[in-house]
């Protein structure tokens, strides 16, 4: 099992998170924005509509994301749970790749 951990002094984390119905397709994100004491900053959440898994976990990054612009927030460590949207954001893989979520 993996723990939370903070991020570093003058850093902000971001974990997203999201869901998606089998049957409707439809989806959800949300996500949390704490800083080095794990106290939240601001949360979201955001009813996507019909996309794939793989949408859906991108488009909780770029919800995120913007959040923290909004806030002023410049320097981020981000957390999710699939390896292949953090590939595809860390530009390491190419986008047909993403059929093997975590």
């Amino acid at each position: 099992m993996t723990w939370w951990q903070p991020p570093h002094a003058g850093w902000v984390k971001l974990n997203t998170d999201g869901l998606r119905c089998r049957i409707s397709r439809c989806a959800s994100c949300c996500g949390i924005i704490r800083d080095k004491s794990g106290v939240r900053i601001m949360g979201y959440s955001r009813f996507i509509g019909v996309c794939s898994t793989f949408d859906e976990k991108l488009l909780g990054v770029l919800d995120g994301l913007n959040t923290l612009l909004c806030l002023g927030y410049r320097i981020v460590v981000i957390e999710l749970d699939s390896l292949a949207a953090v590939c595809i954001l860390k530009g390491s893989v190419n986008a047909s790749a993403h059929s093997y979520l975590l």
